[in-house]
Order: C-alpha cells, then sequence, then structure tokens
C-alpha cells in the first residue's frame, strides 16, 4: 500500500457455487478461479466490488469443466 493511502473496503458478491466432481488417490485436481475487482463508486453508494468471472476444472491435465465456455 502507498504511504498515505488507506484500505478500501471490499464487497465480496461472490455467492456458493457447486461444482461435482470426483477425488481419485494419486489424482490430481486443479481448480483455477478467475475472478475480477470491479470499481463502482460511479454508482453511489457502491465502492469496490469483488465478482466470480469464472472458472476451469482440470483433472490429471484434462479439462473437464469450463465456465463461461470458450
Amino acid at each position: 500500500m502507498k504511504k498515505g493511502r488507506r484500505k478500501a473496503p471490499v464487497k465480496n458478491t461472490i455467492g456458493r457455487f457447486k461444482l461435482n466432481y470426483d477425488v481419485r488417490p494419486n489424482g490430481e485436481t486443479l481448480l483455477i478461479l478467475d475472478l475480477v475487482l470491479s470499481d463502482m463508486s460511479d454508482h453511489p453508494p457502491g465502492g469496490y466490488e469483488l465478482s466470480l468471472r469464472g472458472y476451469e476444472l482440470f483433472m490429471n491435465g484434462k479439462l473437464i469443466e469450463k465456465i463461461p465456455p470458450g
């Protein structure tokens, strides 16, 4: 943090989400979350908001699910 600046509150808008997958012994599971921090201060009383843009789920190096698809 830069000197003379104060911490800005961040509203967490990420709700619950559910992923269905199996965890196998000696396997590798990788979950990548795509998070975005938006400045909503031009929409009073908005401030900074953290939200989930998407995710990728890999099992043993193979892409199993991607949201948003693409």
